[in-house]
């Protein structure tokens, strides 16, 4: 990855002044990946939920919920995901934005309850 693929000047200004440019770079080299792993696939597949995180031109930040069972999001090939597009509110603000930017951010979540002990 170049330098600016993940971080803009101003985080990397933040980062020095900071002295974690190593660690923030260290975080990106073994979380940041250009395909789907075997792991990332099975986690993927497995989740009933995930949060699609967009920006528009003006930079005004968007995120919006997409759920379903286990499986609704299926991965297509090593960069390609796919899931249903449920008209909730009828605004494809999310949708438009990704249509314009063609690179957008996914978070998976694990929700998991602790147990009641007695």
């Amino acid at each position: 990855m170049t330098d600016h693929a993940m971080y803009h000047e101003g985080m990397r200004k933040l980062q020095d002044i900071r002295e974690t440019r190593q660690l923030a770079d260290r975080l990106e080299q073994v979380t940041v990946r250009s395909a789907f792993t075997a792991e990332d696939k099975a986690f993927i597949t497995s989740r009933p939920m995930l949060f699609v995180a967009t920006a528009d031109a003006q930079g005004r930040p968007e995120c919006s919920y997409k759920g379903g069972l286990p499986g609704f999001v299926r991965v297509l090939d090593d960069r390609t995901l796919a899931f249903p597009d449920y008209d909730g509110n009828g605004m494809y603000r999310s949708w438009a934005m990704c249509w314009s930017i063609r690179q957008w951010p996914c978070c998976f979540w694990t929700l998991k309850c602790p147990s009641a002990s007695a």
